[in-house]
């Protein structure tokens, strides 16, 4: 059964687009973690120590309309207190957007 990609709802076979969202219908919903499917690739345009600064940053771009997408990696320091890798959030925009992200970023910290 397709659905829609914006709101979720599911269509009857033989269906092709969404009425209410006009968008065309996927034979699946992408998992949270997947990036939104677009034709630029992604890039990342910022690092943040932890998941708490990750949103924010998150919140800046998202609120300047630019999709995003956060990943965690493991840097290879360790923790100061001796705990393991600390995690490191990546985030990325679509390439297109790398300009205005940053630019986004920047506005943002002069605040």
């Amino acid at each position: 059964m397709p659905f829609c990609p914006k709101c979720k709802y599911e269509y009857r076979e033989g269906i092709k687009r969404c009425p209410d969202c006009d968008l065309p219908l996927r034979a699946h919903l992408r998992e949270e973690s997947e990036p939104e499917p677009m034709e630029d690739a992604w890039v990342v345009v910022a690092t943040a120590p932890n998941e708490m600064e990750a949103r924010v940053i998150r919140s800046v771009l998202e609120a300047a309309g630019i999709p995003v997408w956060e990943r965690a990696d493991i840097v290879t320091a360790l923790n100061p207190l001796g705990m393991g890798p600390l995690p490191e959030e990546s985030i990325a925009v679509p390439e297109s957007r790398v300009d205005y992200a940053k630019k986004a970023l920047r506005d943002a910290r002069k605040r």
